[in-house]
């Protein structure tokens, strides 16, 4: 009996044992998944806070990418004063390079998490048109308008005008190859306007005076008539006193038009210029020739017929239209001399925007000739065309004889010491394949009665750029006397650039000075001819990796940070706007932006700006890790593959000019 009652008090309190280690069991067991819980909240509200802080990285970024469009620095908070944007703080970090680059860093921190990103772009300059920093002086007949490559030609921006007159696009006015003047009949009851529209055929031609007549007359009320001079402008031919004579006349020829009694002998009807092209291809030098000089000789119709709109003339200095011979200039857009200068006799031209000064002077950019060897002069003079084929090259003298032919084939970055094209020779700048670059550090002489072709639709796709050697070069000067048109672009910020009346150019000049030659056709391309704002270029973008996670620190909650479009940056920022009131009066204002109230701006009429950004090259920690010669590398290893990609297409045959008879 005792020891039955031992036994069982020895087995005394062994189920309240079991039952705390099974609630230890479960309490582990709850505790561990309440932490499994709490590290997945964690995680999920870390990658909530992860993404938030990328985007408003992202935000952070295009905020700076629209002050860079703006003309501001691109600098916005700090990492001592942040913005605050959504649930995040953030600042963005920028510097500009030797290379006019901008490097844009944008960070932004949300709870324990922190997003950077980066960008590198190169911002848009200001359109300039046909600018010199010294004084323009027009002393003779001149045509400037504009159009967008971007968009059409520049023939399919004039055929859309005469559209809009009501004119089939080619119907347009050709030369009267050659076809029996007006006769006047004196019995007939219109022989004074037959002797009117005789003296007149002389001066407009035939074809041009049917086409005023036919298009751009109306009489609404007789003796009342209503003229229109776009597409062709009379005043471009006539004085003052013989534009009123002409206008007593119009209504004269257009009834004796109308009744069939002015032009007995129908005119041609022009032949679409994508048709002359392709009919034109493959013709020889010579023939070319014969075609360029005879247009020369007959009446050409592209320096009277335009887009009406998009021209631009600028200087630094005053601009000065003299009208020595009688013959306005008719400028189709805005002459825009420098601060406190005018336009001088602007009553003698034809300009139908404005010409107001500008509120800040134009700094032009220096150029920066590429680093390569030069190789021995080329000196051509054979009757079959030489190639430089695309690459990166450099040559002391390029010199094309007469009858002979040099072609530059893009993509080509070529550096030469001079250009001499002589009387009858051709230079072609072929960007079927690429771009050309051409970098002149002495003179450019395309000599009279040359030819200057460019294969480009767009201005874009060809380059001239003009500087001197070294420090002790005198500035290079370009004498552009060749016949043809030059799709591209030409900077020569130290020098003298002579446009003569054949070279007609469809893109920008922009030089130290600028001399234009009678009868020149300057049509200028650019997005702002459809009242565009360019964008700048972004030529990299990249997540750039967090060098030390444990080392983040969590966003402190808003404590009168900024908002983001309120924390840029305005120091070193000259702005210069044509505003109205909330009162709705007009001011102009110009000084720091950061001294001026936009609060009280109820209308902007323009805006320029002008920012001082401190140029200096990133460090290695830029990119956290990533340096310029990483960068650099990765741009590097992006063009091998292209130029990789160019050779296989032109081994197997299908690339554009792989069967050249080179």
């Amino acid at each position: 009996m005792r020891r039955a009652i031992a036994a069982s008090e020895s087995r005394r309190g062994a189920a309240l044992v079991l039952s705390l280690i099974l609630v230890m069991i479960v309490g582990s067991l709850g505790a561990a998944f309440l932490q499994t819980t709490a590290a997945g909240a964690r995680t999920q509200t870390h990658s909530v806070d992860q993404m938030q802080a990328f985007y408003a990285a992202e935000a952070g970024l295009a905020e700076a990418f629209l002050a860079v469009r703006m003309g501001r620095s691109g600098v916005i908070a700090s990492a001592e004063e942040p913005a605050f944007f959504g649930e995040s703080l953030l600042w963005v970090e920028a510097l500009e390079t030797g290379d006019h680059r901008v490097w844009i860093r944008a960070t932004a921190v949300n709870g324990l998490a922190r997003a950077t990103l980066g960008q590198i772009i190169e911002p848009a300059e200001p359109p300039l048109g046909f600018f010199a920093e010294e004084d323009i002086v027009v002393e003779s007949v001149l045509l400037i308008d504009g159009f967008d490559s971007s968009e059409r030609t520049y023939e399919e921006e004039v055929d859309a005008v005469l559209r809009d007159a009501g004119e089939s696009p080619w119907q347009r006015p050709s030369p009267d190859h050659g076809e029996p003047a007006i006769v006047v009949d004196p019995s007939s009851p219109h022989a004074e306007a037959q002797r009117a529209a005789l003296e007149y055929e002389g001066i407009f031609g035939r074809d041009h005076l049917r086409h005023f007549l036919e298009n751009q007359v109306e009489i609404p009320e007789r003796p009342t008539c209503v003229i229109s001079v776009t597409p062709f402008d009379p005043r471009l031919f006539l004085d003052e006193s013989a534009f009123h004579r002409f206008t007593e006349t119009i209504v004269p020829m257009f009834d004796a038009h109308t009744s069939g009694s002015l032009f007995p002998v129908p005119d041609k009807v022009e032949e679409p210029r994508s048709r002359r092209r392709s009919r034109s291809k493959g013709r020889g030098l010579k023939r070319l020739h014969e075609r360029v000089t005879s247009a020369r000789a007959a009446a050409d119709d592209r320096l009277w017929f335009n887009t009406g709109k998009g021209g631009l003339l600028g200087s630094n200095g005053d601009i000065i239209f003299r009208n020595a011979r009688g013959e306005p200039a008719a400028v189709h857009g805005a002459v825009t001399p420098g601060v406190s200068s005018e336009v001088r006799n602007v009553e003698s031209a034809d300009v139908s925007g404005p010409t107001v000064p500008r509120s800040l002077p134009v700094e032009l950019r220096s150029v920066d000739v590429p680093d390569v060897v030069l190789e021995r002069p080329i000196h051509h003079d054979g009757p079959i065309p030489r190639i430089l084929h695309p690459g990166a090259t450099g040559y002391e003298a390029l010199q094309v004889g007469p009858g002979s032919e040099l072609v530059v084939r893009g993509p080509a970055e070529i550096v030469v010491g001079s250009v001499s094209v002589e009387s009858g020779g051709k230079l072609t700048l072929d960007t079927r394949d690429g771009d050309v670059e051409l970098f002149v550090t002495g003179h450019l002489a395309l000599a009279n009665e040359s030819i200057i072709e460019t294969t480009a639709e767009r201005s874009t796709e060809v380059t001239i750029q003009a500087a001197s050697g070294d420090r002790l070069t005198a500035a290079p000067r370009l004498d552009l006397e060749a016949s043809g048109a030059f799709h591209g672009t030409i900077s020569a910020p130290q020098s003298i650039v002579r446009v003569g009346p054949d070279f007609e150019v469809f893109g920008s000049i922009s030089a130290r000075r600028l001399e234009i030659g009678a009868g020149a056709r300057l049509h200028f391309d650019d997005e702002t001819f459809n009242g565009l704002l360019e964008v700048p270029k972004q030529e990299s973008w990249r997540i750039i990796d967090l060098p030390n996670v444990g080392s983040l620190v969590a966003a402190p909650a808003p404590n009168g940070q900024p908002a983001l479009a309120a924390a840029h940056d305005l120091s070193g920022v000259e702005l210069s706007v044509q505003y109205i009131d909330r009162s709705g009066r007009s001011h102009v204002y110009t000084g720091p932006e950061s001294a001026f109230d936009w609060s009280d701006v109820a209308a902007v009429a323009g805006t320029e700006r002008k920012v001082e950004r401190p140029e200096s090259e990133p460090g290695d920690d830029w990119w956290n890790g990533w340096g310029i010669d990483d960068v650099v590398r990765v741009l590097q290893r992006i063009e091998t593959r292209v130029e990789r990609r160019i050779d296989q297409h032109r081994e197997r045959g299908s690339f554009r000019g792989g069967r050249d008879d080179d």
